[in-house]
């Protein structure tokens, strides 16, 4: 197995490396990275549900919808992410998280899989996660990627990832969500850099191998317009969207098929927290 670690701190050339290493390579391959502070999301997710929005503007937070499932995920510099991608015919859940756990096993960590495939250290009477994964497989390969929280800022985690938006009904994938904690802070010794040279990895440069394909992940229509089916009621106010579009809305029914984020569509929202998250993504953009 070939163990690479990124010289780039880019969510989006870190997909786009992934999908490269997934769809044109047979080798086997440990991927590591870490992204500058972002919110990545599942694919199947609803981002107005699962993070705070307003927040990750103000911010300029990165907010990234992946290719695989699963939930949702605050990356900073203090956040290792794994990616192990090999032959369909070898894909275990487990197997990816065994490696991690004999890998760290020279920090005395106590980490244990549980039952939804996180990792886990139990730590004065309580269990907390520390690592969580998600899974994408194409026909004869697979992708396992995972969070490692290291020294990772958890105070933006927690409130980059609860949304202030209440929705009557989504078709969406919702996070788990579950007490976390630093690996730091059950042995002091361990930093990122200190993880780094346990796992020997060799440094790639991504840019020659995914070229340009990194903007479609950056794409608003992908990160925004992929949203499943919401409904959302407020003030009398009721609106189904599906993709971004709107698919139903009270009696403004020349307002089918737009964006929700346009002008003429926001300023029918009562104020509040998804007006502020739309009002947002239209600055966002006329911005961009």
């Amino acid at each position: 197995m070939k163990v690479l670690i990124s010289a780039s701190h880019d969510p989006y050339v870190h997909l786009a490396f992934e999908n490269y290493l997934l769809r044109n390579s047979h080798e086997r391959f440990l991927y590591l990275y870490y992204n500058r502070p972002s919110v990545v999301m599942g694919r199947f997710q609803n981002p107005f549900i699962e993070l705070n929005l307003v927040e990750a503007f103000q911010k300029n937070i990165n907010v990234v919808r992946r290719f695989s499932g699963g939930g949702c995920v605050y990356h900073d510099l203090g956040n290792l992410n794994f990616s192990f991608i090999g032959p369909l015919s070898e894909f275990n859940k487990t197997t990816g998280l065994k490696k991690i756990i004999e890998l760290l096993r020279p920090f005395d960590l106590n980490l244990k899989i549980n039952e939804r495939n996180d990792l886990i250290t139990h730590y004065e009477g309580s269990d907390y996660k520390v690592s969580g994964s998600a899974y994408k497989q194409i026909k004869d390969r697979y992708l396992h990627h995972g969070t490692l929280l290291i020294e990772a800022d958890l105070e933006s985690l927690g409130s980059l990832l609860k949304s202030e938006i209440s929705f009557v009904e989504s078709k969406s994938l919702s996070s788990v969500r579950s007490k976390v904690k630093n690996l730091r802070e059950l042995n002091q010794s361990l930093t990122t850099k200190s993880v780094l040279d346990v796992l020997n990895a060799k440094l790639v440069d991504e840019e020659e191998f995914v070229d340009k394909s990194s903007i479609e992940w950056k794409k608003f229509l992908w990160t925004y317009g992929e949203t499943p089916f919401f409904r959302w009621k407020n003030e009398g106010l009721d609106l189904k969207a599906k993709k971004g579009k709107i698919i139903s809305l009270s009696t403004h029914q020349d307002m089918l098929g737009r964006y929700i984020w346009e002008e003429e569509v926001v300023a029918l929202i009562p104020s509040g927290p998804f007006k502020s998250a739309l009002m947002g993504l239209t600055t966002f953009t006329t911005t961009t």
